[in-house]
Order: C-alpha cells, then sequence, then structure tokens
C-alpha cells in the first residue's frame, strides 16, 4: 500500500552466475498507467530501478517487464509478473489527489526560505519605492530656477570660454544659438527647441514684436550657424564675433524682460 503523491520505489534484481548479461528495456512514462508518474529510471548490472508517484487514489498494477537474458547460450526473454498494489489517500475521508497534496508536501523544504527570500526583495522594492517618491516630492518642492537666471548663467559661460575664439566657430554657434533659442522659447513664447531652421525662421521674422533689425539678423545668424555646424563651412572670425556681440545683448535683453515681469508678479 503507497500514498497519494509519495515516491515509492520498485526493485527488480537478476541474480545468475558471473559475466550473465542482461539487458533491460527501456521504461518511459508512458509505460505506467495513468494516474501514476515515473519519477526516475535506473538500470545497471543486474539490477533495474523505477522510482513511482501516485497521483491519485486506485488500484494499480505495474505491467510486465520484458527483460533478455543471455547466460552464454543464447537470449532468453523473461516477462515479469504485474506487480498490483493500492494507492490511498492521506487525507481522511477524501478522495484527494495529489495536486491537493503536494503544496503540503513542499512546505516543509521550500516555503521558508523562498518565503524569506521574495519577502526581502518585496521590502527592498517597497523601499526602493519610498525614496524615488521622496526624492520626487523633494525635487518638486524646490522652485524652478528663474528664466532670467539661467540666461544670466549661460551668458557668462560664454563669456569665460575665451578658447571658444581660438578658431573652434562650430562649438560657438552651438552656444550663441543655444542662448538665442532659449531667450526665444522661454522668454517670448516661441517653439523653436524642436524645429529646425526652417521650419520656425518664417514665422519668426513675421512677428511684429522683435525689431526689424533683430529680425534681419536672425535670418543671417541662423544660416551662418547652420552653414558652420553642419556643413562645416569655415566661417569669418570677425563676422562670428559680431553674432556673439548680437546674441550676447538680445539673451541680455530678454533676461531683462523675464527679471521685470517676474518682479511685476511678485
Amino acid at each position: 500500500r503507497v500514498w497519494v503523491g509519495v515516491p515509492f520505489a520498485l526493485t527488480l534484481d537478476m541474480k545468475g552466475a558471473e559475466g550473465d548479461d542482461v539487458v533491460f528495456p527501456v521504461i518511459d512514462r508512458d509505460f505506467l498507467p495513468e494516474g501514476l508518474i515515473l519519477k526516475s529510471f535506473k538500470a545497471d548490472d543486474n539490477t533495474l530501478t523505477l522510482t513511482v508517484t501516485g497521483e491519485k487514489p486506485g488500484e494499480y498494477a505495474i505491467p510486465p517487464i520484458s527483460i533478455l537474458f543471455d547466460n552464454g547460450m543464447g537470449d532468453v526473454e523473461l516477462l515479469t509478473r504485474p506487480v498490483n498494489f493500492t494507492v490511498e489517500s492521506l487525507l481522511a475521508g477524501s478522495a484527494g489527489e495529489m495536486a491537493a497534496l503536494s503544496p503540503a508536501m513542499r512546505i516543509g523544504f521550500l516555503t521558508l526560505p523562498w518565503t524569506l527570500g521574495i519577502g526581502g526583495v518585496v521590502v527592498l522594492a517597497g523601499l526602493l519605492i519610498l525614496y524615488l517618491v521622496l526624492r520626487r516630492r523633494k525635487r518638486n518642492l524646490v522652485p524652478p530656477e528663474p528664466v532670467w537666471m539661467a540666461l544670466e548663467r549661460d551668458m557668462a559661460r560664454i563669456r569665460e570660454d575665451h578658447s571658444l575664439l581660438d578658431g573652434d566657430l562650430a562649438l560657438l554657434y552651438d552656444l550663441t544659438t543655444s542662448l538665442v533659442r532659449k531667450t526665444l522659447d522661454r522668454v517670448y513664447g516661441e517653439t523653436t527647441g524642436e524645429k529646425t531652421r526652417e521650419e520656425f525662421i518664417g514665422p519668426l521674422v513675421s512677428s511684429s514684436r522683435y525689431p526689424s533689425e533683430t529680425r534681419a539678423w536672425f535670418v543671417k545668424f541662423f544660416e551662418r550657424a547652420d552653414m558652420v555646424r553642419f556643413a562645416r563651412q569655415s566661417g569669418e572670425r570677425e563676422t562670428a564675433l559680431r553674432d556673439l556681440d548680437e546674441a550676447l545683448r538680445f539673451a541680455g535683453q530678454g533676461a531683462e524682460k523675464a527679471k521685470s515681469e517676474a518682479e511685476e508678479r511678485s
């Protein structure tokens, strides 16, 4: 008598003289009747061992096994007798199957370490989420930097970097176009940041909010900048210096405008 979900071993020993040759068949899952599960199969020397688990209660029989036996006088096929047995449930008064029993059998070996491991991961994940939430909330509590301060910082950085005047006009135009675009977007409400020159220059020069000489400079300035930065054309140093002065002047006016508007709101 065996129990549902509890593996049991069936061992077949072939006794014979030294030198006798025994050939066991390969046993697979299809060999057993429905309701039995083959957990392992091992055949070595003169011993065959099957480890079987019953998945539900009932009466079962291990089918006959065909074995080839050679004692030097030719192969002889031997056939074992069926092995009859009963599989019973450990759940009193129930016809419970292995699926109902297996979780209880695994508790002693897996539940504690797995529970501790999973619990630790959950705790760490919770702490990480809490840290990110608090960090984001703290960042949101810090007031954003005023536009005029950002522009003044960018202008100071360009003025202090004298290496830009040593011939790297592409870098000079990178910084000055970024400064002018930032002034246009954050002070005057334009949307040049995600657009190409061809996309924003038309509406920009047709706007009445800028003086005509500034609009004319926009056209030449952004065109020269693209030719130097992307077409890799060599620009004139004197022209680049005038563009630098005009970009700083335009950004400075924008910073003053943004600062006065902020003071009026406060």
